[in-house]
């Protein structure tokens, strides 16, 4: 995995397109933090960030295999996109789901 280290996003996606895993992995490890952080200040739930990550990660990689990520700009924005779309869908559901009232 230290190859791919210095390789760009750009190179890192084509790379995972083609069947390689590590640079999927090198992916993931760059940029975890940043939208792992921008996920949990929007949720403030450290589980449910988590969730919402995970499931990101998993849009991402669906829309690199199937052929409709269209590298318009660059990985992280696009990314964060997703993530902030996400935690705000959660957010909003939250918010309209009304609470469970127990039975007297």
């Amino acid at each position: 995995m230290k190859t791919f280290c210095k390789k760009t996003d750009h190179e890192l996606i084509h790379l995972f397109i083609d069947g390689n895993l590590d640079a999927l992995e090198t992916l993931v490890l760059r940029h975890k933090d940043k939208l792992y952080t921008s996920i949990l200040f929007l949720v403030k739930d450290k589980y449910l960030a988590e969730d919402i990550f995970q499931d990101v990660f998993i849009r991402i990689i669906d829309t690199m295999r199937s052929g409709r990520y269209t590298e318009e700009g660059k990985f992280l924005p696009w990314a964060m996109r997703i993530a902030v779309r996400s935690a705000s869908r959660v957010y909003v559901a939250s918010m309209t789901t009304p609470p469970v009232n127990s039975m007297p």
